[in-house]
């Protein structure tokens, strides 16, 4: 698999479990937009599965789920940040939060 498609499937990954995502940090879709920088409604098309994730939003999305420990936790569990990700975004460490 290429960059590219490494990408897509961790973004479909993490669009798959978003909604879990959410209830892990107690974020409902209007606080994590804002956080993100992108619309409710575009949470929303995202959780049903009507919008894929773009690589932008992933990153936001992740940012914010990184710095909440439940949501660390799942993001492991459902291999959404592992060191293959670390390796496409050149992470120097995915144990230490930066």
């Amino acid at each position: 698999m290429d960059k590219e498609q490494l990408k897509e499937e961790y973004a479909k990954r993490l669009a798959s479990n978003l909604t879990k995502m959410r209830a892990a940090t107690g974020l409902n879709k209007k606080e994590l937009s804002e956080r993100c920088g992108i619309s409710r409604q575009t949470i929303s098309k995202i959780e049903d599965g009507r919008l894929p994730m773009r690589w932008d939003t992933f990153m936001s999305i992740l940012c914010v789920f990184r710095h909440n420990d439940e949501a660390a936790w799942y993001l492991q569990k459902y291999e959404i940040f592992t060191d293959e990700l670390c390796t496409i975004l050149d992470y120097p460490n995915r144990e230490t939060k930066q």
